[in-house]
Formats: C-alpha cells, sequence, structure tokens
C-alpha cells in the first residue's frame, strides 16, 4: 500500500474526489495479505466462505459466482480473488462490508 488508506476505504469515506483517474491492477493484490503470513498455502474452503462473508452479505452467492467465473481455481486462488476484490473493489461493490478493512485486517492479522 502507498497511500496512507486503503483505497476503497477512501473511497467509501467519500476522498479521492480531487484524483481525476485511479488506475490500478490487482488481480493478485490479495495475495499480499495471505502469502508473507503463511495463511495462502493451506486455504480451505471454509476460508473463502469467511473471506467472503467478511465483505458481502450474501456470501454463499458471492462463493457460487466466484467458482461459476473460476471453475478452475482452488480454494487459495479464489480466497485471493475474493480478498482483492473485497479490499479494492469490485462489481459486488464496497457498500456491503459489514465492518471496515481496516477492521478485518487487524482481526485478520491479529494487531
Amino acid at each position: 500500500m502507498v497511500g496512507r488508506r486503503q483505497p476503497a476505504v477512501a473511497v467509501a469515506a467519500e476522498h479521492g474526489g480531487e484524483v481525476d483517474l485511479l488506475i490500478g491492477a490487482n488481480l493478485d493484490e490479495g495475495s499480499l495479505y495471505l502469502a508473507p503470513l503463511g495463511l495462502l498455502a493451506a486455504s480451505t474452503d471454509a476460508d473463502v466462505h469467511d473471506v467472503a462473508a467478511r465483505f458481502h452479505t450474501e456470501p454463499d452467492a458471492v462463493v457460487r459466482d466466484y467458482r461459476q467465473r473460476h471453475p478452475s481455481a482452488g480454494a487459495a486462488e479464489l480466497r485471493v480473488l475474493i480478498l482483492g476484490d473485497g479490499l479494492f473493489g469490485s462489481r459486488w461493490g464496497i457498500e456491503t462490508h459489514r465492518r471496515s478493512v481496516e477492521d478485518w485486517l487487524v482481526d485478520m492479522l491479529g494487531r
């Protein structure tokens, strides 16, 4: 992260209006929050559901959708995709966050 706040948090708080255009690619960016902590390789279906529940009010539907769009993806890849979309925005939108991204990261990292 280069900025002081997660992009999704800043946008949700209506900051960043002075930025004309924000471009980036984050297909695998969710792995940056998991791999360094040793949380990626051992990902399970329960982990996939848990990360979907952190960002969406209908986690079962989210997991189903990701599995349909990525039929060969295992639990680790699905977890990375859902986490990346949850942190940085996706077609599901950030308005369904149950808790702030910052709270979730503190929870996940234990800090």
